[in-house]
């Protein structure tokens, strides 16, 4: 089966005998074809199949040689039944790179640090209670083990003749016992729990935090450029917009499915509809979708809607940094095809 270029637009596969008929009524001569045993694109007049061809069409303007898949002739080229769009139809914008290695890293690290933060403060704080636990238990049971020995000293006390004489030591155990108090001043039964949360730990908590805010940051500032990228279209919604109304209470949960999806969704008619982002890569319109779900349901299934949601995040913003970076590699160049 062969393919051919007609105005910067590829077409086919048809068969040998149509294509020749076609170039003897329609195309030129010099029109570029390909079939899968090729190495590249190359011009119908230069093979023996076509050589003696009368050309039907020699006033028809020869397709734009740009067009052609230069970067993978090996691949089959699109069948398309599309309206024809010049080579460099769709105007691109050019946008700066997105480093999604950054992006998952700062996630990564902020949340690992977040947790452990977290399991630091929880466990110190279980551990003192523990231990204050302990402490009143085994201070209530020398209480009772000393409690006769102070009722035979004070009975002791009211006969005539003196008794035998306490050890020193269990008296002054018995007064320590009373008066014992933990490292902080306190004594066992007012130990404050939250005494076990150290400063290097809080901090580890809020560094995490603030790392995670600096990757979300990031993620709107990728957002952002994604839809530069549909500027040139005939979209309403303009990059502003699209950051802009996520920080508003309750109107961001229905603004996920604007800012995620309905992006992937345009860029991918966009890519469809045009010549120019022919091989852009395409927005994952399934997971954007998924993910704008599960943070909705995470109102109401909690941390289990969320992680859903987290997990999607990453999926969906790996495809929209690789149309960014296709942009940010191939924007500003109208008459070339974008690969």
């Amino acid at each position: 089966m062969w393919y051919y270029t007609l105005n910067g637009q590829q077409a086919g596969p048809i068969s040998q005998a149509e294509l020749a008929q076609m170039l003897q009524s329609t195309l030129p001569a010099d029109t570029l074809v390909w079939k899968e045993s090729m190495a590249d694109w190359v011009m119908a007049n230069t093979l023996g199949e076509f050589q003696a061809l009368p050309n039907g069409s020699p006033n028809s303007p020869p397709p734009l040689a740009s067009a052609t898949p230069t970067n993978n002739p090996y691949s089959s080229p699109i069948a398309s039944s599309h309206q024809n769009y010049q080579a460099g139809d769709y105007p691109l914008p050019k946008v700066k790179k997105a480093n999604f290695g950054l992006l998952i890293s700062l996630l990564s690290i902020g949340t690992l640090l977040m947790i452990g933060g977290y399991i630091a403060m929880f466990t110190g704080l279980m551990t003192n209670v523990a231990t204050a636990a302990y402490e009143e238990i085994e201070q209530l049971e020398t209480v009772e083990r000393l409690e006769p020995i102070e009722q035979s000293q004070e009975a002791s006390s009211t006969e005539t003749e003196p008794a035998a004489p306490i050890a020193s030591e269990d008296v002054t155990d018995f007064d320590e016992v009373l008066i014992e108090e933990d490292s902080y001043g306190h004594s066992a039964s007012e130990v404050n729990p939250f005494d076990s949360l150290s400063p290097s730990t809080i901090g580890i908590t809020i560094l995490g935090w603030a790392i995670i805010a600096a990757g979300s940051i990031l993620g709107l500032v990728y957002v952002h450029r994604a839809w530069q990228l549909l500027q040139p279209t005939q979209t309403t919604i303009t990059p502003g917009q699209a950051v802009g109304f996520m920080f508003i209470p309750l109107f961001n949960i229905y603004w996920m499915f604007i800012a995620y999806h309905k992006w992937a969704v345009e860029w991918n008619n966009t890519c469809r509809q045009h010549t120019s982002p022919t091989y852009a890569p395409r927005g994952a319109e399934g997971p954007f979708l998924a993910m704008a779900i599960c943070y909705l349901s995470s109102v109401i299934t909690s941390i289990l809607g969320l992680l859903a949601s987290a997990v999607l995040y990453i999926i969906d913003m790996k495809s929209m940094c690789d149309a960014i970076n296709f942009a940010a590699e191939n924007g500003e160049a109208p008459n070339q095809p974008f690969r």
